[in-house]
């Protein structure tokens, strides 16, 4: 026996046992990968189909190996993933698709973001094919329900200001109710002494009528007629606005706490900013003075109403917590917030304005990023405005920030305008 090709023989298999563990451990890492990913040689053939792309299109990697990727029992939506792929082999550079649908075998409907990365081909073959994949639709859902819960927070965070803004003209609709009571008590009691003496000049007793008169006057004298005819209307006006602001903030409450189908429907955002304003009352009160700009010509944008409140709620809580921060720094400072909306080129704009201490350009640059604060711990998660950046995208918008440090911060939401829609309203 040759020693030497014996330890050929032995660092050879050494070697190949060494690929076979190296591979077992690629193929353990690629299906573990919660992503979708597939492979595809240079004529389109599947070469790996990972656990999430099973799951994902409702066909097992083995049924598919080696056949046509897009012979699959998959419907596709257009010629997106077609495209993206010949684009991707052709400039070597990786290729998106950002939202594509397709229906599995079984029907079921999956929305998909793909990125399409080319693969270097192996001798004289055809460059391959590296697709990654997401569910959008689970992203989507799971996304949703962090908006509602997030707004369910804030909704709590806001109860017990909400309370007292409630309370509040309750108290004096029921001190005026109180008042209407004992003023109507007193009105009856001059109605009988008036009456009382129309039944004596009816009589013809003039000495009847002599008393029942003092008694009329006496009874007038004690009520002070003049002091209510003054303060029972104003009691009346001040019930009634009360009762209007309880009504108010109801409605609001309402409109905000609803959670919503995810329906896309026309809306009047211009409303969505009073129910906000209205319901965040209490949050700035007490440090600012709320201005609403609104103007009359914003035609409707087209949404979720539900989540852009959501949006409209952080970006003024925000407003009210760094003004808060400014004024409980600097006591003698007034401290304001602007709300205006208007229409840009393309777009329909809300714009929420504050004089708090503002940012510098390192934080502002990172305030979309989720999970990244300012605030104490506890007063802030950090994705707030991560959500409200998604959601604006998803509306086919945009959120963006001006700020400085020392002078304030400036929110821009801009919705785009439908077909129809000008600078100059609705058509």
């Amino acid at each position: 026996m040759n020693p030497e090709r014996t330890g050929k023989a032995l660092a050879r298999d050494a070697a190949e046992r060494e690929m076979a563990l190296a591979a077992r451990d690629i193929e353990m890492l690629l299906g573990s990968i919660r992503s979708i990913l597939v492979t595809l040689d240079g004529q389109n053939r599947v070469r790996r189909f990972n656990a999430s792309a099973e799951n994902a299109f409702g066909l097992a990697a083995t049924a598919v190996a080696g056949r046509d990727f897009f012979e699959l029992d998959l419907a596709w939506e257009g010629p997106a993933v077609r495209e993206a792929l010949e684009a991707s082999r052709k400039t070597g550079a990786p290729a998106r698709v950002d939202e594509v649908r397709c229906r599995t075998a079984t029907g079921e409907e999956r929305l998909l973001g793909l990125t399409v990365n080319p693969v270097d081909p192996a001798g004289d073959e055809a460059p391959g094919a590296l697709i990654l994949g997401q569910d959008l639709g689970e992203i989507k859902a799971r996304e949703l329900k962090a908006i509602h819960e997030r707004r369910m927070q804030a909704i709590g965070r806001l109860a017990a200001g909400i309370a007292h803004e409630i309370n509040t003209p309750v108290q004096y609709v029921g001190y005026n109710a109180g008042f209407l009571d004992e003023s109507f008590t007193e009105l009856l009691a001059l109605l009988e002494a008036h009456g009382r003496l129309l039944e004596a000049v009816e009589a013809g007793d003039a000495a009847a009528v002599a008393g029942a008169a003092a008694d009329a006057r006496r009874v007038a004298g004690e009520i002070d007629i003049d002091y209510l005819r003054q303060e029972i209307p104003a009691a009346i006006a001040n019930t009634r606005k009360g009762i209007g602001q309880v009504a108010d903030i109801v409605r609001a409450m309402r409109q905000m706490s609803h959670p919503g189908t995810g329906e896309m429907l026309f809306f009047d955002v211009n409303a969505s900013v009073r129910d906000i304003v209205a319901v965040t009352r209490n949050a700035w009160k007490h440090v600012a003075e709320v201005t609403l700009e609104l103007s009359p010509e914003l035609p409707l944008v087209y949404g979720a109403p539900h989540e852009v409140s959501q949006v409209l709620l952080n970006v003024v809580l925000n407003a009210a917590q760094a003004v808060e921060e400014r004024v409980a720094a600097e006591p003698w400072r007034h401290g304001t917030i602007l709300v205006s909306s208007r229409l840009v080129p393309g777009f329909a704009e809300i714009a929420v304005a504050d004089n708090g201490p503002g940012m510098d350009e390192a934080v502002r640059g990172r305030i979309f990023d989720p999970f990244f604060t300012t605030k104490a711990v506890g007063k802030g998660t950090g994705q707030g405005l991560a959500i409200s950046h998604a959601v604006m995208t998803r509306h086919g918008g945009c959120i963006d920030c001006l700020s400085r440090s020392g002078e304030g911060t400036t929110f821009f939401l801009r919705f785009p305008l439908e077909d129809g829609q000008t600078q100059h309203g609705a058509a």
